[in-house]
């Protein structure tokens, strides 16, 4: 168990596994928050203790970072601040990670891929998620760290994505009425995808990207009153989900935006309607695989 406490001046913190038999790797003290470097595979655990010294955000640079999660192969970064940026150099996947318990912001640039395969959690009922300079992608969970009788989870949510496809889901340990604001950019390649499940999004809340992908999978969504101005959107509905809409959000994203998941039979679409309509010819309740 190394202990840099007595290292006062380190700038920059550079980690590898060479041995995959070696056991878990514990680091303590690590002062002035140095930019901490994480290259290639990671058979075993690691935790990162940050001691004196602390800064505004905590800086960290993935390079081909693959950690499998397993049980005691946590990757753990033990700290008091709030705020950590990643720089990903070449694409990374980690599973079972920790950035902090008092995690509120994460903000990702460079070009790799960022994969992160369990929850994201964050802390006093906030996340926010700004990926707006990473051109390899984002694809991440995102949920409340801790969630119990005395808390409703994430009360607002916050996205920015990628310059290239993202894929944003978890959004279940969510409070009703979250604001809830999604921008996944511009999908140069591939679709950009949000996962709901039973989130009930209030006044003020938006959703917008280029060729979204909109996945209702379970519960009840309520979207009424949030702005949709995703391009090329399409909503894929699992039953037996259901997603609220007004009258005006389905005429704007047309008929054939929604679609059952999979081909399975679908969910339902519940449409508040404002004044007396005439429905006739269009069939908004149970989804089949074709859609309306």
């Amino acid at each position: 168990t190394p202990d840099l406490g007595r290292a006062n001046e380190i700038t920059k913190l550079i980690i590898t596994e060479s041995d995959a038999e070696a056991q878990s790797l514990n680091i303590l003290n690590i002062k002035n928050y140095p930019v901490t470097r994480l290259e290639g595979g990671f058979e075993n655990g690691v935790t990162l203790r940050y001691g004196q010294g602390i800064k505004p955000v905590l800086d960290l640079e993935f390079a081909g970072v693959q950690c499998d999660g397993g049980e005691g192969k946590e990757l753990v970064f033990a700290h008091i601040g709030s705020n950590v940026a990643i720089k990903v150099d070449a694409d990374s996947t980690l599973d079972n990670v920790n950035f902090g318990q008092n995690l509120r912001k994460l903000t990702v640039t460079g070009s790799g891929l960022l994969e992160i395969l369990d929850d994201l959690g964050f802390a006093f009922g906030t996340a926010e998620v700004d990926a707006s300079a990473n051109t390899g992608g984002i694809r991440f969970q995102i949920a409340a760290a801790d969630v119990d009788a005395d808390d409703s989870g994430l009360r607002e949510v916050k996205v920015s994505g990628s310059q290239t496809a993202d894929k944003v889901s978890g959004l279940g340990a969510v409070g009703a009425g979250v604001l809830l604001n999604v921008n996944l950019g511009q999908a140069t390649e591939g679709i950009n995808t949000l996962q709901l499940n039973s989130v009930v999004a209030r006044d003020g809340s938006t959703i917008a990207g280029d060729k979204m992908t909109i996945l209702i999978l379970g519960g009840d969504s309520e979207l009424d009153l949030t702005t949709i101005s995703s391009k090329n959107t399409e909503i894929r509905i699992a039953a037996p989900a259901s997603v609220t809409l007004t009258e005006a959000q389905v005429i704007a994203l047309g008929v054939g935006a929604f679609r059952a998941l999979d081909g399975r039979d679908g969910g339902e679409v519940k449409v508040v309607v404002q004044q007396d309509r005439d429905f006739t010819g269009i069939y908004i309740a149970t989804l089949d695989a074709r859609g309306l």
